[in-house]
């Protein structure tokens, strides 16, 4: 059948595609937005372009509800609140009336994530989604399982519900911030999550202390290192860098792997979002290229780092440094005289000589 799709009009993979709904340029791409007819059932399909000549197919975007169809509408741009808003008709389950219904598309336009995942995938890493609850509340249950499907494989993990200013609320602000956070997200992934990004890079000693008792074990900051150290405070966990300045720090990284004098964590941070261009795309392949596949390289969440860390530190020494125990439900490797690795099995005891 390939033979017979048209060389240049967007075609859907399967069933019947209908009139095109929601045209948009946003950050960079091009949505195509479109009437689905999956077994009678009208969605809204999706496709997204860089060049207007060469389409993605993506997940589709509208599902029928308990309220009806989705039928003819549009998309706008939101720019202030970082989204995008599609307007639609209804055609509504057994009164067949038509009535108007509205959506947005967060998590910085959705489409960055998947693409970045898709490429992330693709060279066995794994990365940290920081989202605001904000962007998912009214999504209907098909609408968060797709989402809880997109990021599978990855951590999600909290950036507050409406990316507030943490340094500059007041505490009780940062507790309902963060708490309606995690109770959405936590819907969403299905297991506890227990990790934060600042956003805005804001925080302070109370703001720290509030997320703390909400249970949030970890925080990324936005102030790079330009180093490859762990952090000594799980709560101030500074990145190596930001993503763009992250060519020449991986061959910096991969140069020293066998370094005795090695830092152990390469940490980037940024925003899908800011993959706007293809050289943008084209370095971050680059990244994944230099950085993939290494038997060397352990490529873990942030909540894996942490509790393997943590995990670590409670491993007890003897006197003479020659008998580990490990109190733990983790195996853990250790180092000795800068040459021998030496694995300390769960729940077990080790003699080094």
């Amino acid at each position: 059948m390939e033979k017979y799709r048209p060389k240049i009009h967007f075609s859907a993979e399967k069933y019947i595609i209908n009139d095109p709904n929601g045209l948009i340029y946003n950050k960079g791409i091009y949505h195509l937005f479109h009437q689905y007819n999956i077994n009678e059932q009208i969605h809204w399909g999706h496709a997204v372009s860089r060049d207007l000549v060469h389409w993605k197919r993506v997940q589709t975007a509208l599902f029928p509800d308990e309220i009806g169809q989705i039928w003819s509408g549009s998309v706008v741009a939101d720019e202030e609140n970082n989204r995008m808003a599609a307007v639609f008709t209804y055609s509504e389950h057994g009164t067949k009336r038509q009535s108007q219904g509205i959506a947005f598309s967060y998590d910085d336009g959705s489409e960055n994530d998947r693409e970045l995942i898709s490429l992330f995938n693709s060279y066995g890493l794994k990365s940290t989604f920081h989202l605001n609850g904000k962007k998912y509340i009214g999504m209907s249950d098909a609408a968060l399982a797709e989402t809880a499907r997109l990021y599978s494989g990855h951590e999600i993990a909290c950036h507050t519900v409406s990316h507030g200013w943490c340094a500059n609320m007041p505490a009780v602000s940062v507790l309902n911030e963060t708490l309606k956070d995690r109770l959405i997200l936590e819907k969403i992934a299905g297991y506890p999550v227990c990790g934060m990004s600042y956003p805005s890079g804001s925080y302070s000693e109370e703001s720290i202390s509030v997320m703390k008792s909400c249970g949030i074990v970890y925080s990324r900051t936005t102030l790079s290192n330009r180093n490859f150290i762990l952090p000594e405070n799980f709560m101030l966990w500074h990145p190596t860098c930001h993503h763009r300045e992250a060519l020449q720090l991986t061959d910096e990284f991969m140069g020293n792997l066998d370094s005795e004098w090695k830092r152990p964590l390469f940490y980037t941070w940024g925003h899908s979002h800011e993959l706007r261009t293809e050289q943008d795309w084209d370095n971050m392949k680059r990244i994944c290229e230099t950085l993939a596949g290494n038997e060397k390289i352990w490529y873990a969440t942030n909540i894996e780092i942490y509790r393997y860390m943590t995990d670590c530190r409670r491993l007890v020494v003897s006197a003479d440094e020659n008998i580990i125990y490990n109190p733990t439900a983790t195996d853990i490797w250790i180092e000795k005289d800068k040459k021998d690795i030496i694995k300390v099995p769960a729940g077990t005891t080790v003699k080094l000589n």
